[in-house]
């Protein structure tokens, strides 16, 4: 079976969505609506995870914050880091780590899919 994707972003309708269409590709998705529980979450599951998906901009902590405490807890799962925002804006602080990824929203459905099982190692 797949490790799961942990999917950490503030909008409700953003995690159903997600998963939503995970789901319709046979993955497990373990949600959190901020980064602290987003965290708690991997601490808890971290050997079931196989990817995770966070959005840049969320109240609490930020999605570069998740990110910076997830590479602390030593995190080996490949990130996808989420934004509204370009790519280039978005990205331009995690230059040079090649365990992050980038996808913009709103999201496509295949773009999505493709995304999360490429940088799983499933495409």
């Amino acid at each position: 079976m797949s490790k799961a994707v942990l999917v950490i972003d503030d909008e409700d309708i953003v995690r159903e969505a997600v998963n939503d269409i995970l789901e319709l590709a046979d993955l497990e998705v373990l949600e959190a609506s901020n980064g602290v529980d987003g965290l708690a979450i991997f601490d808890k599951n971290r050997d079931n995870i196989g990817v995770i998906m966070v959005d840049m901009k969320m109240p609490i902590m930020s999605g570069a914050e998740v990110v910076e405490h997830l590479k602390e807890r030593n995190c080996e799962a490949p990130i996808i880091i989420s934004s509204g925002y370009s790519e280039a804006e978005s990205t331009q602080q995690f230059t040079g780590q090649d365990t992050i990824s980038f996808l913009q929203k709103p999201y496509d459905i295949d773009d999505l899919t493709n995304k999360v099982l490429s940088v799983m190692g499933e495409s």
